[in-house]
């Protein structure tokens, strides 16, 4: 009669494969592993797949790769999802214990990196990431039990515009096992220093996803901060070395708009012919850590930079970017210089009526954040600020030989004007590039076999003879420019 034991490895494989889908399925498989070595290593890749754990049980999950009886769990590892926990704080001031918040973080990320590194010598585990399998380490929060006592309406507010620092990130050992990382703490968590994301990433050798958040909120801006972590986030980007094929950089979808938008925005930069150093440390970027495919959304202000910093063609590098994909770019309304990229719809009402005595009666509990007047107007384009975009985006279809899409969105908003005759009011303007096979959603009949800009746009907007003649030479004979009202 044939035990458990002598049962072919394939056919209980397959048993496990198949109830192991269900999730409530594989805690009941442990009782079996104790039948044998053979069962214990086929039964623990279901429960040593994905850890979700926090700063306190770090130890506590080292030890179960310890000793040479334990080591073959580090090649079952896919996903670690990790909270930190942070002291308690007195009263109300959550931001009490900056300097041991920052310790309490780097302590974490410093063990867990050393204890990574130990699974970088495991036989499996380099079998693993040579076949493009790795560990998808995500951080998921950072918290302290008090900030649930922070009422609901309060709490971004409240958590908003302080960073949580990476100190010593140079003593981080350099890993081989992780491919994924996703340092986006959820809406209510703490925030990671956007600096230390990026240094974090820049330890992780075959890195081929990040999704990172820069989180630079009004407050921020207010704060007179706003201008810094912007240049210390560029020399971070600067100073990384390594590659990664997906980034995503993200922000708050409000982080990047002004609620009121009959005052000036903030200048980063002295005049519009500079360059902005944020911009054009993402164009390099790009190129050094051979990015495939890019997202950076947000609304932040940009200039053109971010897609060609360059005064002559012959000062590009040859191929620019050679392996990128895609790019997309949300782009805020508002410019690094202090100006606007919009302007008020005169066919609706004067620059005076805009900008005059607000006349809105509310204000919605999530926007008042920012504490500031909500005013936002603006809806059609001004070409002195958007056609620097549309020309940069022509010479980079042209010197991008592997580019198959381009999104350039400055977004689709619902405006809030305080100029109450204007309700409904809508910022529309997204520009993209498909190449030939790459489809969008609302492509005509035929269009999919040929190089096209759709612009995708309000106010019955129409490029510039100019500009509409840049996009033709970039596309070539077969291109097509679409105009989608």
């Amino acid at each position: 009669m044939a035990t458990l034991e002598t049962i072919p490895e394939e056919i209980f494989l397959a048993i496990f494969d198949h109830l192991g889908c269900y999730e409530y399925n594989k805690k009941a498989f442990l009782p079996f592993a104790i039948i044998s070595k053979r069962w214990q290593r086929a039964i623990e890749r279901f429960p040593f797949e994905k850890f979700t754990l926090d700063n306190t049980q770090l130890s506590t999950f080292a030890s179960l790769f310890q000793g040479a009886a334990r080591a073959h769990r580090k090649a079952l590892v896919r996903k670690i999802s990790l909270t930190i926990e942070l002291p308690p704080y007195d009263g109300d001031d959550c931001h009490q214990h900056a300097e041991l918040n920052n310790q309490v973080f780097s302590t974490t990320i410093h063990d867990l990196f050393r204890l990574l590194e130990t699974f970088d010598e495991d036989a499996a585990v380099k079998a693993n990431f040579t076949r493009g399998v790795g560990i998808e380490f995500r951080l998921k929060s950072i918290e302290t039990p008090k900030d649930e006592d922070i009422p609901p309406l309060d709490q971004e507010y409240r958590l908003l515009g302080t960073f949580i620092k990476l100190l010593n990130p140079e003593r981080l050992p350099t890993l081989e096992c992780v491919t994924s990382f996703y340092p986006t703490a959820w809406s209510r968590s703490r925030r990671i220093d956007p600096v230390a994301a990026i240094q974090m990433a820049g330890k992780l050798k075959n890195l081929e996803r990040c999704i990172t958040y820069f989180r630079d909120s009004w407050e921020c801006t207010e704060g007179g901060t706003k201008g810094l972590t912007d240049a210390d986030f560029s020399l971070a980007l600067s100073n990384y070395t390594g590659s990664v094929k997906d980034l995503s950089l993200r922000s708050d979808s409000w982080s990047g708009c002004m609620l009121d938008e009959a005052i000036p925005p903030p200048k980063f930069i002295s005049s519009a012919s500079s360059t902005d150093p944020f911009s054009l440390a993402i164009h390099e970027f790009i190129h050094r850590a051979n990015v495939s495919e890019i997202s950076i959304s947000g609304l932040l202000p940009y200039s053109a930079d971010i897609l060609w910093p360059y005064k002559d063609v012959k000062d590009a590098p040859k191929p620019l970017w050679p392996n990128l994909t895609g790019l997309y770019i949300f782009v805020g309304a508002n410019t690094p210089d202090g100006d606007w990229c919009f302007k008020g719809d005169p066919v609706i009402a004067s620059d005076s009526e805009f900008m005059g005595p607000n006349d809105r009666k509310y204000i919605d509990n999530y926007l008042r954040v920012a504490g500031q007047p909500l005013n936002m107007f603006r809806s059609v384009p001004v070409p002195e600020r958007i056609n620097p975009f549309l020309k940069a985006m022509a010479l980079v279809i042209r010197h991008a030989p592997s580019l198959q899409s381009i999104h350039l969105r400055f977004g689709e908003v619902n405006l809030h004007p305080g100029y109450v005759k204007a309700e409904g009011l809508t910022r529309r303007f997204s520009i993209y590039y498909k190449a030939p096979g790459d489809q969008l959603w609302f492509d005509k009949r035929g269009h999919r076999r040929r190089p096209r800009i759709i612009c995708d746009v309000g106010n019955n907007w129409r490029a510039s003879k100019e500009i509409e003649q840049m996009w033709m030479e970039a596309l070539g004979p077969n291109g097509l420019i679409n105009y989608h009202h």
